[in-house]
Formats: structure tokens, C-alpha cells, sequence
């Protein structure tokens, strides 16, 4: 994506969490990426399509991110903590925060849960490559990298959908945390 693209998708991550993805119209989109409609649709031939170079945006930068602050930091725990933060905590605020989350949801499952799934993927690679050196400990349990990166990922992502409050949810990825750290003796 060039740099008009990234600020149209921006644009729409906002509009689209304020407004609900079925309300959002296009000249909405237009109107707050500052392009004029043409050009919108030059780049994106339907709102869908907008949707979904806002999914892959927001699921690349949150990666990326998380890539990023893992480089800086010095143990297991504190690559965990940003997984938590960039994941599932910053997940949940963006579906608090947006007054229609139900329509948000449905907006992206609907026309772009194989990028989901896709993202998803992702993550929980990266989750694996953290639990790969700590393999040996986790075969003598009965289990691998691979499949606690599963359970990690989507624990934490299932933590949000039935948390009723923030406080609740950081709780449970604490508990997530101490888990997961006990089982790798670190």
C-alpha cells in the first residue's frame, strides 16, 4: 500500500469503529481520508474491499509492533505483556470504545474473516517462534510450541469477548501469564 493508501485505511478504521461498518458510506470514507470520491474508488472498488486493507492494516501494524517491542525485550514475561497489550487489551478497547461493536464485528466477519484466520496465523507464528527454544521442557509435559502457541493466542483472544471489564480481562491474562511461564519453568 503507498502512503494515501495507508491514510485512507487509517481513516477508515476510525470512521468504521465510530460510525458501524453498515451506516459508513463511501463518501463517509472520502470525506475523512480527505480524497475525493474517484479517487476512493480508484484505490477501492467497494466499501468491502476498503474493510479489508483496514483489517490487514490493523492486524500488520499490531504485529509489527509487538516485533518490534519483543526485540527490546529481555524475558519471556515481558514478550508476553506486549502480546497482551498489542493483542487481546488493545483488541478489547477498540470494541468498547466503538459505540456499535456488534455491527463492527459482524462487518468483519462477514467479509473478511479469511483475513482474520489468515492474521491469526500470524500471531500465533510468532507465539510459536517465542516458545521454540523452550521445546525440550514443554515435549517432557506432554506438549510443544506449536500447540501452546494455540492455546496462548486464543485464550487470550477469547478472554475479551466475555470479560466484563477491563480490570477482569487483565486479570485473566495475568493468570494467563503465570500459566504459561510455569509451564515453560521460566
Amino acid at each position: 500500500m503507498g502512503k494515501s493508501d495507508d491514510i485512507i485505511v487509517e481513516c477508515a478504521i476510525a470512521i468504521i469503529s465510530q460510525g458501524g461498518y453498515k451506516k459508513t458510506t463511501m463518501a463517509d470514507l472520502a470525506d475523512a481520508a480527505g480524497v475525493s470520491r474517484q479517487t476512493l474508488y480508484n484505490k477501492f472498488p467497494n466499501k468491502e474491499e476498503v474493510l479489508r486493507a483496514a483489517v490487514r492494516h490493523a492486524h500488520a501494524t499490531g504485529l509489527a509492533e509487538m516485533k518490534r517491542q519483543w526485540s527490546e525485550a529481555e524475558s519471556v514475561g515481558d514478550k508476553l505483556e506486549a502480546f497482551f497489550q498489542i493483542g487481546p487489551l488493545s483488541w478489547y478497547d477498540a470494541i468498547i470504545a466503538s459505540p456499535d461493536s456488534a455491527d463492527l464485528i459482524e462487518g468483519v466477519n462477514t467479509h473478511a474473516s479469511d483475513l482474520m484466520d489468515e492474521a491469526n496465523q500470524g500471531w500465533m507464528e510468532t507465539l510459536t517462534e517465542l516458545f521454540v527454544p523452550y521445546g525440550d521442557v514443554l515435549g517432557e509435559k506432554g506438549t510443544s510450541a506449536d500447540t501452546l502457541a494455540d492455546f496462548v493466542f486464543a485464550t487470550g483472544v477469547s478472554a475479551k469477548y466475555n470479560a466484563t471489564s477491563r480490570d477482569q480481562l487483565v486479570k485473566r491474562l495475568a493468570t494467563l501469564k503465570i500459566a504459561t511461564l510455569t509451564l515453560l519453568e521460566a
